[in-house]
């Protein structure tokens, strides 16, 4: 069984060198041995973003002296298609790509193509090349410094949670590199005629299992003094005691809210980017946020970092029935201060808030912890905004090469619509053999340029309604 060896161009088979000299294939692979991408001698990481150069050997064979030449400038020709592609990609011949798999393989990967040329040895025009019409040519090329995978659909280990995450298995182990991924997104009931923001995150560190993702207002450790219980079907979890309400009777600064988590502390090791849910109920926007995370060492014995924003953070959006306001409270790391866990209690959250004027209320649903950074160098949260709203079509966000990053898609796939701008955050990768990562979803509407949560449209990650697909890749 021979090596599969194919230079492709938008997909379809150009020069099929690995079959060798079979029927009218005039191309026969010689020599091929992948060219790795370096790595930095100290962290030992791959350069997966510059393209490298490779070398493959080919035998090219004509009917006569005219056509062996034309078959080597048939070769010569493609490499210098795909660099103006390459350069431009408007430009019509389509992208080229090298599909390899060594003998005896079944997984095939693809790497896109950004140029290279066939070397012409001045032996050429030599009696013994002309009379077997055969020549042994060197090919240098340019490729991505890895090989893709095909596409496959992961499926979740869990059912979906209410606007919030879903669990998948590991990966298969066929790479030594994080995986592209592809997120679809679809809101699933409530409001989401009006939703026109979306952002996902994935959690794979440690046990993702066991990381506090929701810090429910309800649940709380302690809270100031103004601070009741506020039952609220439009709260989640929908039934019960729901939310915290504060109403002030000062305008000095307070501590609100303090979570402790004090069970798999080491599973809670990461950086996260807080989103405070909430509703201000006062005539005009009333009240400023702020959030930090700490340590607890003993009772009553707290280490606390400075508060993730410099200022308090003012709200952004009236009462609604349904729609809350969300906050982005900047970044928090765990543990802070970068210290050690072995004699800490417990994780510390808090959430403080000051009013403006002895007026109104203050609601708190929950604060949501999406983690950053988890497919590393800050890869692994994005979030886009788009000028139409979803509806029931989909959002998608999309790692893969040479494609937009998020998009929305109608049922049949067909893009509808780009962001208004460039999505924030990251592509999410993936890593290999990372047993019950979870992906977390979130959708917001849009109200006069202000963003805003809406506790009744849910997301959920199953086969029908979301999905995320994941395309392997490897250095070889």
């Amino acid at each position: 069984m021979a090596h599969t060896a194919l230079f492709l161009l938008n997909s379809a088979t150009l020069f099929d060198v690995g079959t060798g000299f079979s029927g009218a294939n005039n191309y026969a692979l010689v020599e091929y041995n992948p060219a790795m991408p370096p790595a930095d001698k100290d962290t030992g990481d791959y350069d997966l973003t510059s393209d490298l150069w490779d070398v493959m050997i080919i035998d090219v064979r004509g009917s006569s002296a005219d056509n062996l030449i034309e078959n080597l400038n048939a070769l010569d020709r493609y490499f210098y298609e795909c660099q103006l592609w390459e350069q431009d990609h408007n430009y019509p011949s389509g992208k080229g790509e090298l599909e390899f798999a060594p003998q005896n393989a079944t997984n095939h990967g693809k790497a896109k193509i950004a140029g290279g040329w066939v070397e012409m040895p001045r032996d050429l025009l030599a009696a013994p090349i002309l009379s077997n019409m055969i020549f042994r040519a060197v090919v240098h090329f340019k490729r991505r410094p890895y090989f893709l995978g095909a596409l496959a659909t992961l499926t979740p280990t869990t059912a979906a949670t209410d606007n919030d995450l879903n669990n998948f298995a590991a990966l298969p182990s066929i790479s030594g590199v994080m995986a592209q991924t592809r997120i679809r997104l679809v809101a699933g009931s409530g409001n989401s005629a009006s939703c026109k923001r979306a952002l996902v995150a994935v959690r794979a560190s440690r046990n993702p299992a066991n990381f506090v993702h929701i810090l429910q207002a309800e649940a709380y450790t302690a809270r100031g003094a103004g601070v009741a219980d506020l039952t609220d079907a439009n709260l989640s979890p929908g039934s019960g005691v729901s939310g915290q309400r504060y109403t002030p009777t000062t305008t000095n600064k307070i501590m609100l809210l303090r979570w402790e988590v004090t069970a798999n502390l080491d599973d809670q090791k990461g950086k996260f980017m807080p989103l405070v849910i909430y509703r201000d109920n006062a005539a005009s926007l009333n009240f400023r946020l702020h959030f930090r995370n700490g340590l607890k060492f003993s009772a009553g014995n707290f280490s606390f970092q400075p508060f993730s924003t410099i200022d308090p953070l003012k709200t952004m959006f009236n009462a609604g029935t349904t729609e809350l306001g969300v906050l982005a409270m900047n970044q928090i790391t765990n543990p802070p201060g970068g210290s050690a866990l072995a004699t800490v209690n417990a994780i510390v959250y808090e959430l403080w808030g000051e009013a403006l004027a002895v007026t109104g209320s203050l609601d708190i649903d929950q604060v949501k912890l999406f983690p950053v950074g988890e497919a590393g160098n800050g890869m692994g949260l994005q979030s886009a905004e788009f000028g139409q709203a979803f509806g029931t079509n989909r959002v998608y966000f999309d790692a893969r090469d040479d494609l937009d990053s998020a998009y929305i898609a109608n049922a049949s796939d067909v893009i509808l619509a780009l962001p208004i701008d460039l999505p924030e955050g990251a592509p999410i990768l993936l890593p290999t053999l990372r047993a019950g990562f979870r992906v977390y979803g979130l959708v917001m509407q849009d109200v006069v340029g202000l963003y805003k949560y809406n506790r009744t449209t849910t997301l959920t990650i199953q086969t029908e309604t979301q999905q995320v697909y994941v395309r392997m890749r490897g250095t070889t």
